[in-house]
């Protein structure tokens, strides 16, 4: 099915790997909330943020898109060491949601896309041997795109 006496699919099969693994590491990047970790020493608590996901440590985590959410406090117990029944709720600000995070993430996102509009392309371009170079022209635009 596959002729590898091909150079140009040789080619692009050796452009088709770096392609997906830097479609998966971007995809990761979009899901790891761990951008941003900071430790409150009162609470006893790490509280990651990313692009657009807040995890306080051992709670659920909150998808942030908007800027409504930045004066939104979450009450946390914090206990005293050495005191015995000194707990108060201590008051701890979501991190902000800035204009650049929307711009990065639209950036990913289409970056992301690109990526799988250009594997598209590059299997495309495998199957379809009339259209080879057509493909691989638009594999490559895709490509530099992403």
């Amino acid at each position: 099915m596959l002729d590898w006496s091909n150079p140009l699919l040789k080619v692009q099969a050796m452009a088709f790997v770096p392609l997906c693994i830097g479609n998966l590491f971007m995809f990761i990047a979009l899901l790891t909330p761990a951008w941003q970790v900071a430790e409150d020493t009162d609470a006893h608590r790490y509280m990651q943020s990313g692009l657009w996901m807040y995890c306080p440590g051992g709670v659920p985590c909150w998808y942030i898109f908007s800027d409504n959410l930045i004066n939104y406090y979450e009450r946390v117990d914090v206990c005293r060491f050495l005191l015995i029944g000194d707990c108060r709720k201590k008051l701890i600000k979501t991190p902000y949601f800035f204009g650049w995070h929307y711009a990065v993430l639209i950036l990913l996102l289409f970056a992301l896309a690109f990526g799988l509009i250009a594997a598209g392309f590059l299997v495309l371009g495998v199957y379809r041997a009339s259209k080879v170079r057509l493909f691989t022209i638009i594999f490559i635009l895709f490509n530099f795109l992403s």
